[in-house]
């Protein structure tokens, strides 16, 4: 028999994509849901699925979290705030605290979990470094980035320590791209292809590499470890093969705008964009209201320095295939639609 699954956070983009494959395929699966972040249109989609709901807040430990863990064998741990402009306190309760809530009943529970982790991780690398799963972290670029690592260190010293979470497999994900993203990458297209003064006034990060991940890509990779309990107490960085910012705005303006090439020029003025991200974050936090053009001082810091992830391992351990191409996640957002959902239906 199939275990049941537990997935926090499961009304969210990642969420809601896992959740409808885990039913596709026959596992017995609930939500653990904030209903007060969670808009009714998702809830009523996981209720259409079947799946029984949880309501709770992962950042408070109390008897909600444990019942919903107690049912489960497996925790997918994907609860977490994914913003570059939100602020310290609120990530370092919601990713930190939450997460360390997570591990701590399911050790008490003796469940396994599949985290969530990301490749902002890695912090201030050299330029062009291939990042794998022996890389060491190096100093953090964003307030999202530390608040990952943090979570992402409580869970190797509990494992290390021996405190009942050796059965914890961590996923380090690349930038997820995919139908509803709503986030970072459709807030991006958006303002590269609207014309100033509301859109960007010109392209950035021109040579800047991202590892780029279709959705499905990491819901393959966490199906894949909850197959695999030989990936229990491992690491594995899930992402897709790097491409320039050049390069996505070249696949962005052939779908988009059936053209080569974006219609704006290249701002290839590293002091000045991190100078002006900087004043707009000021005035942002002043007003309360999200930056202009999202230029704010951790978003250019991680833009310039880009991640070249190498997801090998996880390809072998967990995919057992090749990493999808991130044309075709680029393409169900802007049809509105995910291909590979409906192929599925």
């Amino acid at each position: 028999m199939k275990p049941r699954i537990l997935v926090t956070g499961a009304a969210g983009f990642v969420g809601l994509h896992l959740v409808h494959e885990l039913v596709r395929l026959g596992y017995r699966v609930r939500a653990f849901v904030h209903k007060p972040s969670t808009k009714p249109a998702d809830i009523a989609t996981l209720k259409q699925l079947d799946v029984g709901i949880f309501y709770g807040d992962v950042t408070v430990a109390d008897e909600r979290l444990e019942a919903a863990i107690r049912w489960s064998a497996i925790v997918v741990h994907l609860a977490a705030i994914y913003e570059l402009f939100a602020s310290a306190e609120d990530l370092e309760r919601v990713n930190v605290k939450g997460t360390l809530n997570v591990l701590s009943a399911c050790k008490k529970l003796k469940s396994r979990v599949i985290l969530a982790s990301s490749i902002t991780i890695y912090g201030k690398q050299p330029r062009g470094l291939l990042i794998d799963e022996l890389t060491e972290p190096g100093l953090p670029l964003s307030r999202y980035g530390e608040s990952k690592l943090l979570a992402d260190l409580e869970a190797r010293k509990m494992r290390n320590n021996g405190r009942g979470m050796e059965r914890t497999t961590v996923l380090r994900l690349g930038p997820i791209v995919g139908n509803n993203e709503n986030g970072l990458l459709t807030e991006y297209i958006d303002d590269l292809l609207t014309p100033p003064p509301r859109g960007l006034p010109g392209q950035a990060f021109r040579h800047s590499y991202q590892s780029l991940t279709h959705v499905h890509d990491v819901v393959d990779a966490i199906i894949g470890a909850i197959r695999n309990s030989d990936t229990m107490g491992k690491v594995y960085l899930v992402c897709g093969p790097p491409v320039t910012f050049e390069q996505l705005n070249g696949m962005i303006a052939v779908i988009w705008l059936n053209r080569k090439m974006v219609n704006k020029r290249w701002l290839e003025n590293e002091w000045l964009l991190l100078k002006v991200a900087k004043i707009i974050e000021i005035f942002s936090r002043i007003f309360k209201v999200k930056p202009l053009w999202r230029l704010s001082e951790d978003a250019v810091k991680v833009m310039l320095q880009g991640y070249q992830g190498n997801g090998e391992l996880a390809r072998q351990h967990l995919l057992f295939t090749d990493y999808r191409d991130i044309r075709e996640a680029l393409k169900d957002m802007y049809n509105e639609q995910c291909s590979i959902c409906n192929a599925n239906k």
